[in-house]
């Protein structure tokens, strides 16, 4: 290879390498979804990495990876899109998808040896799941997450539970005893984050999905070595009856949590059937969530079920909620292609005993296994590991056709198209930015009690910041606080129209009370206390709000409520409400 071809051949493999790493350490920024930050630092990333993965692809993909696969790619997904919505962020989302599957496809090639990537990939694994693991033994949560808020641990989990059989399966195919070594090393780094993250979902799947690797590669040196039927059948029940055996310990660890989610199924279950084919839309389970269960609620005797339910915005399981969303006239043509899909995947293993296509698709399988009891398909680290994988399978099972000349045209007219969206997304991003920054002065002006000045900061983000519910309602509060209730209502009125929250329902039955609108202030209460039965302090300000307007029959039976109602967690403010309701129902026997 000649001097400049090769030097040529570094950069671009440390480009890609380097982008790889990047998109791989989305993870860093997903496991911090519990918003305890003003700034969304991943849609900053990913508004600068799109632009520059199409800026770099041209360089090095056109020679050898035929440009109709990306066309027909994007144009299949903005067709889906357009099919399943028509909000223009979802599309864009697609095609960013799109492009981000193509970069990988696109290094896979580039390499000549694909295995070089996925050793570029264990590279970059040892050093994600490295960095988390010091950050939990001996940080204790202080380098990721800000606000001195604990990582989300059950993103973290599912995340790397997917990385288990993919690790295995390379570990079965590489030969180097150095890369082995690495592999076996961020294996057990792995294994150590997925139990300490406790969480019983991503044990399960990972324990299924191996289940399924150990099976498969099992059945295919039993077929070369002959072995009897009965020692197949002996090894695949032992692996069964071990498997059943650690779901049931696991789902004794916390019952409560399962009664929960089966809770969260039986309400949205209820959505699906009052919009059974079109669904509520894309984005808007959020949005009718809660307004569902203070309905399921409403009038109904205090009970388990009660202590369980809370602010919910995910079904936790992604096929149901987006079935909800989607409705079954748009969701079933997607299952159907899906099921296209495992069907192929399901040939190639058959007619395969290459152990990294076995394990990426036993990843896979434990990302679907997620899917059903959580939200992971909603996580954007999680989405580009599925991007990879999948184009880890299909770089296996396509043979690419070779174009004749690189096409220089093409070259050229995607480096324009990279560079009006990278101008265009970095503006966006730098507004949305400054004004997330100014948002977080803002609320800080406020909290220390001058808000004259974060009233004008709040005004000037509002612009940009008003698809942002969280704005919304945090704007609509510090409003409602400062006694501007007429603009406070509008906000929060606004804020309804994106999502459903206890919170946004008690500052709206504020305003409307300050408004002499009092119809809709108790039904707002009302509102507030059903989406959230367990709470106390709903209850309080219901109680308060019946005391101001004389309804004796409503202050008994609230109040008897809350002294009859049981404790979920003790506090001094739940004993000091507990014991004015006493006293209220005390002075009207007397």
């Amino acid at each position: 290879m000649p001097l400049a071809n090769l030097y040529s051949y570094k950069i671009k493999t440390i480009f890609s390498g380097a982008v790889l790493f990047i998109l791989l350490s989305l993870h860093l920024s997903s496991i911090l979804s519990y918003r305890n930050t003003f700034v969304d630092f991943d849609y900053l990333i990913v508004a600068l990495l799109v632009p520059l993965i199409i800026i770099l692809v041209p360089f090095f993909s056109f020679r050898k990876l035929n440009i109709n696969i990306i066309g027909s790619l994007i144009s299949t997904l903005i067709c889906l899109a357009c099919f399943f919505t028509m909000r223009f962020e979802y599309i864009v989302s697609l095609v960013c998808a799109g492009i981000v599957f193509y970069f990988f496809l696109s290094i896979y090639r580039m390499s000549g040896d694909y295995v070089y990537v996925l050793k570029i990939s264990v590279v970059s694994f040892f050093f994600i799941s490295s960095l988390i693991f010091f950050e939990s033994v001996f940080l204790h949560a202080k380098l990721f997450s800000r606000g001195n808020v604990d990582i989300n641990t059950g993103v973290n989990g599912i995340f790397f539970a997917a990385l288990i059989p993919f690790l295995i399966g390379i570990y079965c195919y590489v030969g180097e005893y150095r890369w082995k070594s690495l592999t076996v090393g961020t294996l057990f780094i792995v294994i150590w984050l997925v139990i300490d993250s406790q969480s019983r979902t991503a044990i399960i799947s990972t324990l299924l999905s191996c289940l399924m690797f150990i099976l498969i590669r099992t059945n295919l040196r039993l077929k070369k070595r002959n072995w009897k039927l009965w020692l197949k059948v002996v090894i695949v029940s032992g692996f069964i009856v071990s498997i059943l055996i650690c779901i049931f310990f696991i789902y004794r660890i916390n019952t409560n949590s399962v009664s929960g989610r089966l809770l969260i199924y039986k309400i949205s279950l209820k959505i699906l059937g009052d919009n059974p084919l079109l669904g509520v839309g894309m984005g808007n389970f959020r949005k009718y969530y809660n307004l569902y269960q203070a309905d399921y609620f409403n009038g109904k005797t205090f009970g388990a079920e009660n202590l369980l339910a809370r602010n919910i915005y995910y079904a936790f399981n992604d096929v149901l909620q987006f079935t909800i969303e989607m409705g079954l006239l748009r969701f079933i043509p997607l299952f159907l292609f899906f099921l296209f899909g495992v069907w192929k995947i399901s040939h190639l293993i058959k007619i395969s005993t290459n152990p990294i296509l076995l394990g990426t698709a036993s990843a896979l399988l434990c990302l679907i296994l997620c899917s059903q009891f959580s939200y992971p398909l909603h996580i954007l680290s999680i989405q580009v590991l599925s991007l990879f994988f999948l184009s880890n399978i299909i770089f296996l099972s396509w043979r690419f056709g070779q174009s004749s000349r690189n096409n220089i045209t093409q070259s050229v007219v995607m480096i324009l198209v990279a560079g009006i969206l990278f101008i265009k997304i970095t503006y966006e991003s730098i507004l949305i930015y400054r004004c997330q920054i100014m948002w977080e002065k803002a609320a800080l002006q406020s909290l220390n009690g001058n808000f004259s000045i974060a009233k004008k900061i709040y005004a000037t983000c509002y612009d940009n910041l008003k698809e942002d519910p969280e704005f919304l309602l945090n704007y609509g509060m510090e409003l409602a606080i400062d006694g501007d209730y007429k603009q406070s209502l509008n906000i929060l009125t606004y804020a309804g129209f994106k999502v459903s929250d206890s919170e946004l329902s008690l500052y709206t039955a504020f305003c409307n009370e300050h408004l002499k609108k009092y119809s809709e202030a108790e039904i707002n209460y009302l509102r507030a206390v059903n989406m959230v039965p367990s709470s106390f302090t709903y209850k309080h300000y219901l109680l308060c709000f019946y005391i101001n307007h004389g309804r004796t029959e409503n202050i008994i039976s609230t109040a008897k409520a809350i002294s009859e109602q049981p404790i979920k967690v003790q506090s001094v403010d739940v004993y000091q409400i507990k014991k004015h309701a006493m006293i209220l129902l005390n002075k009207i026997k007397q």
